[in-house]
């Protein structure tokens, strides 16, 4: 939805760094633990997943142009998903109140290199 404007072989390596986070986030906390945090905001489990995340594609022996843009993917996909339920009209100050909390990590994990 958010993709549609990307030429198609765009778009399916974006789905593939989404595919493979959601398998990191599964071999972490369990089958669907993604989407269970990101629908009950679970702060600590997003946080816990997104951190693992980026310590995993900066830990790889070889660096490549690659791993910014996986890296980029899936905290742009977390953070609309976070926004869009925040200001999706439901009036739901915990959402708010948690989108101001994960601001400072977002600024701290903006840029992986």
């Amino acid at each position: 939805m958010v993709s549609s404007h990307l030429s198609e072989s765009t778009h399916t390596k974006k789905l593939r760094y989404l595919e493979s986070l959601y398998s990191h986030a599964d071999r972490l906390l369990g089958n669907h633990s993604l989407d269970d945090a990101l629908g009950t905001l679970d702060e600590a489990a997003l946080a816990e997943i997104m951190e693992s995340w980026f310590v995993s594609i900066r830990n790889r022996s070889v660096a490549t142009g690659a791993d910014e843009k996986r890296w980029q993917t899936a905290i742009g996909f977390v953070t609309a998903i976070v926004n869009w339920l925040s200001t999706g009209g439901t009036g739901n100050d915990r959402l708010r109140q948690s989108d101001r909390r994960c601001r400072p990590r977002r600024i701290l994990h903006r840029r992986l290199s």
